[in-house]
């Protein structure tokens, strides 16, 4: 019974943070995308830095939830 608690919560959560990082990774690959192209635009680069930190930010708190979501499954069984 944990165990299928526990996979739905993972799969809930994956889903989240895949639907909340599609946007961040779409647009920092258009701004590489368009500096190899030697296309750059400034206000692009301005707009990227923060994007990328959040892009961080969000691997970093799903990587946590993971981690305490698997340490507590290991914990039960």
């Amino acid at each position: 019974m944990s165990f299928a608690a526990t996979t739905g919560k993972l799969l809930a959560l994956m889903a989240v943070f895949v639907l909340a990082g599609i946007p961040l990774v779409a647009y920092l690959w258009e701004t590489l995308n368009g500096v190899l192209a030697l296309e750059v635009e400034a206000t692009r680069l301005l707009i990227a830095a923060p994007v990328l930190l959040l892009l961080i930010g969000l691997l970093w708190l799903m990587a946590r939830r993971l981690r305490r979501l698997t340490e507590t499954q290991n914990t039960n069984s």
